[in-house]
């Protein structure tokens, strides 16, 4: 529905006299071209507040994590907003991420005859619990490491097993002997202590912060993709990630790294809030 159109000060102390000397809303509403509801609206505000103005919208109210972790978040940034580009490209991004079978959810809409209700080639298959995976990834400024597919919810033991069989070779592949910084995010299984202590340097990352990382960027490109290919199983879903997974370029990559001072830059600007990249 179309939003009516905005009632200035004056207009609405019209409506507020008229309604003071018994005139009905009908009338009111008819009388300046106003819907009924518009009228409803400025009278109950004046009845029950003594007020004709608008009030703003109470919204969700800020509690003390939410202004501990903005401001964490600037903190950080403003520690790191000094760093080059390339002290960012030793950075190794790593993350999980969700995907789903989307088959069957989308599909093309046809437009059938009333009395073909019942006719079977005219179902639309439909995924109530569609079946789904955490997939596990890592990647530099310059190319991608591994792409790990995990069953069930992941602990702390099963993010050392994936680091184990996931992390060394995709390490010497994308940094050889280089010195680098291990990057992930704070859920549980990363915070726990085995997991910090076995793989350093890491480095220091605010909590709920995914909007910072490159490699969202790259989970939103593949699910895209996903959401385009529409793989029908578990196992087609695998094989078309890691189609998806190795044709992502090294531009795309170069440029999502090379915006982390921009990123830092708009979190400060935003005093925290989260931003958009």
């Amino acid at each position: 529905m179309a939003r009516g159109r905005a009632t200035d000060l004056a207009l609405r102390n019209k409506i507020k006299q008229q309604h003071q000397n018994g005139i009905s809303q009908l009338q009111i509403g008819r009388t300046f071209r106003l819907a009924q509801s518009t009228v409803c609206t400025i009278i109950k505000r004046f009845t029950t507040t003594g007020n004709s103005r608008p009030g703003k919208s109470p919204g969700r109210k800020l509690t003390l994590a939410d202004r501990e972790n903005k401001r964490r978040r600037v903190s950080w940034a403003k520690s790191y907003l000094s760093w080059t580009p390339f002290q960012w490209e030793k950075v190794l991004w790593i993350d999980e991420s969700i995907f789903e079978v989307s088959y069957g959810n989308i599909g093309r809409k046809v437009i059938r005859k009333k009395y073909e209700a019942n006719d079977p080639s005219c179902y639309k298959g439909v995924v109530h619990k569609a079946s789904s995976m955490i997939v596990w990834g890592c990647l530099a400024a310059n190319v991608i490491g591994n792409l790990h597919f995990c069953t069930g919810t992941i602990k702390a033991p099963d993010s050392i097993r994936v680091l184990d069989v996931n992390l060394r070779p995709s390490v010497h592949r994308l940094f050889g002997r280089k010195r680098y910084l291990f990057q992930q995010d704070n859920p549980r299984p990363h915070r726990a202590k085995i997991t910090r202590t076995k793989y350093v340097p890491v480095l220091e990352w605010p909590a709920a912060s995914p909007d910072l990382s490159p490699i969202e960027n790259i989970w939103r490109i593949l699910k895209r993709n996903m959401a385009q290919r529409r793989p029908r199983n578990i196992q087609q879903l695998q094989d078309y990630l890691r189609q998806e997974w190795e044709k992502i370029s090294t531009d795309t990559l170069n440029r999502l790294v090379s915006f982390m001072p921009e990123r830092l830059a708009a979190v400060i600007r935003r005093k925290g809030d989260v931003i958009s990249w």
